[in-house]
């Protein structure tokens, strides 16, 4: 049974939240996409004419376009839960980086983020072919998005293309990934201005068990019927929700030790090595060049190596689990990097054909 009683909020004001559901939710002429737990009319669909399409398509995602029925699409991803690493997936990067940055802002439909992380897909379902990478920042959705090709934090990132294999459940189109993308830097931008980044070094990147919905317009959806407004709409981790969306991929890959020390994360005022090892105070130390020069940097053993690869699980050389090299030791193979997994929501969304 659905608990009613209402949670503080640490992210927005009680105030701007009644605002929010007075205009924007409400009863719904919906109810797809969600799973089971109402119990009252009013749904956590938004009810504000900016959250549909004029012809209603892609509703059960609030998609920002119709690709209409055929055999090209174009998504952007709606939600990112990080499982794997542990440090990724915890409720801190999680929540205030990837999940406050991938979230629109748009506030009468129930999304209060910043929209300033977007990552884009491209697909030719006939030819079994997408195209995915980072988009730029944008503060007009429905308009459409542009790619990135440009060196952001010291890696170039830019879109690539990679085979699908796609097929069909019921009427639903399946889509995984032929191979892994060997390369793939996806920037997390954390302001409008694409100042302040997190990058995402990944690498053997696969998209996997993919679902889109009938009309062509969602990968996963808005979980407007699971959430509830006496919850004000957001995840009731009192009875197991952790994300707003239901996802409707999955994704996996590796970030290496050595490039995740390159990475710096402003909000934690350490690098993403440090980060990924979960541990500042064993494997950290002060770094003096990057951040307000108090913050970390990974520590380094006797042979050179990153210490907080005691903390890998992962070899880059085989794409594969593997060991940790003991402390001060010197082996031939051992973990390097660290094991990305997760699962996405996407939504139709414009990807413009020439940008500035």
């Amino acid at each position: 049974m659905r608990k009613t009683g209402r949670r503080v909020l640490t992210w927005t004001s009680a105030a701007a939240l009644v605002a929010v559901h007075a205009a924007g939710c409400g009863s719904s002429d919906s109810g797809s996409g969600g799973n089971a737990g109402g119990g009252s009319d009013a749904s956590c669909w938004p009810t504000d004419p900016r959250c549909k399409l004029p012809n209603g398509a892609g509703f059960e995602c609030l998609a920002l376009y119709d690709n209409g029925v055929g055999d090209h699409g174009t998504y952007r991803m709606r939600q990112l839960q990080v499982l794997k690493p542990p440090l990724l997936a915890g409720p801190f990067l999680q929540n205030t980086v990837v999940s406050f940055a991938i979230t629109l802002n748009q506030p009468e439909c129930l999304q209060q983020g910043k929209g300033t992380f977007s990552w884009l897909f491209d697909v030719d379902w006939a030819a079994g072919v997408v195209k995915t990478g980072g988009g730029h920042v944008t503060d007009k959705p429905f308009e459409g998005y542009c790619w990135i090709d440009q060196d952001v934090s010291g890696f170039h990132v830019q879109p690539v293309d990679v085979a699908l294999t796609v097929g069909q459940e019921g009427n639903y189109r399946t889509f995984s990934t032929s191979q892994p993308i060997p390369i793939m830097n996806v920037p997390i931008f954390l302001d409008a201005t694409e100042t302040n980044t997190v990058l995402l070094p990944l690498h053997q990147v696969e998209l996997l068990d993919g679902r889109v919905s009938p009309d062509n317009n969602c990968i996963g959806s808005w979980d407007g019927d699971g959430l509830s407004v006496d919850n004000n709409c957001i995840p009731d981790k009192t009875i197991g929700q952790t994300m707003p969306w239901l996802n409707g991929a999955k994704l996996a890959g590796f970030i290496t030790a050595e490039e995740a020390e390159a990475v710096w994360i402003p909000e934690m005022n350490q690098s993403l090595c440090v980060a990924l090892s979960g541990d500042g105070n064993k494997y950290g130390e002060k770094d003096t060049a990057r951040g307000d020069g108090t913050g970390l940097k990974c520590k380094r053993d006797v042979n050179g190596r990153i210490a907080a690869t005691e903390k890998a699980d992962w070899c880059a050389s085989t794409n594969a689990a593997c060991n940790p090299c003991p402390k001060d030791s010197v082996c031939d193979s051992a973990a390097d990097s660290f094991r990305l997994e997760g699962m996405f929501a996407a939504s139709a969304a414009k990807i413009k054909d020439s940008c500035p």
